[in-house]
């Protein structure tokens, strides 16, 4: 049976007469698979996935402190399979998970991951912030406190209201962005 390959948005849809599946078109081979449908012709599965699509889509949050729309766990998951992180990074990541609404310092998170100082984490957890944003389709929001500058972080986590006892400021990981990062290291599956 021939199928279909098509762009739309952020997403490869590939799809037959009766049966159609999305991948985020920038994950690695053989990962980020977001969702299917199922209907008669190719014209009504490509639709149906369109669909399913615009649904995960307007389920996200809006951020009004940074404004922008934060992806859904599911969002996450998906681009959490789609891509592959250093050692360093991954450690960071999951320390952000764990520490929960205490969140972590920069300085906290360098110390988990070995590096340095703080400039390391902002640099590799910015990016990696900024890659899983690209995969579903959201660009690192702006700065609310600097004017032109970006906060791919953001994406991941929030800035405390809180500072530690040397003035320094505490992300918290997005419950959207934890459920994902604990489902996918349980090993779950998704789609």
């Amino acid at each position: 049976m021939k199928v279909t390959v098509q762009e739309f948005r952020h997403y490869t849809l590939k799809a037959n007469k009766t049966r159609g599946l999305v991948y985020l078109t920038g994950a690695k081979p053989g990962a980020g698979h977001v969702g299917e449908a199922q209907a008669d012709g190719l014209e009504n599965v490509l639709e149906a996935l369109k669909q399913k699509l615009r649904g995960i889509e307007a389920a996200r949050v809006h951020d009004e402190i940074y404004d922008f729309d934060v992806p859904t766990a599911h969002e996450f998951e998906c681009a959490l399979s789609g891509t592959d992180f250093s050692a360093p990074v991954g450690a960071m990541l999951d320390a952000l998970v764990s520490a929960g609404s205490s969140g972590m310092t920069a300085g906290a998170l360098a110390n988990v991951a070995g590096y340095a100082d703080y400039s390391a984490t902002n640099l590799h957890l910015g990016r990696a912030a900024a890659a899983l944003g690209g995969l579903v389709g959201v660009r690192p929001p702006n700065d609310p406190n600097e004017a032109g500058k970006t906060v791919a972080t953001a994406i991941i986590a929030t800035e405390s209201s809180e500072t530690d006892s040397s003035e320094n400021w505490i992300w918290v990981v997005r419950p959207e962005f934890a459920a994902a990062r604990t489902l996918k290291n349980k090993g779950a599956t998704h789609g």
